[in-house]
């Protein structure tokens, strides 16, 4: 299960790294269950779209809204 923290990132950065796990799992034929360590701030929204744009799923982590649980295929 990747999980990657997205904290010191810019928004732009962390938008491309998620772009490139979309393409990678899709292109491989895989799912990755995924965890993303975002905090409250303006990446968490960023992302929150662009994963429901590729038309995911996105839940926050029970106990941790910091944290974004994903299946990427």
């Amino acid at each position: 299960m990747p999980i990657i923290d997205f904290h010191g990132q810019t928004v732009e950065s962390s938008k491309r790294e998620v772009n490139k796990l979309v393409d990678d799992a899709r292109s491989c034929g895989v799912m990755y269950h995924c965890q993303f360590i975002t905090g409250q701030g303006k990446i968490k929204q960023v992302l929150i779209k662009l994963l429901k744009d590729y038309g995911f799923k996105v839940f926050e982590k029970i106990g941790n809204p910091g944290i974004l649980k994903v299946d990427i295929e």
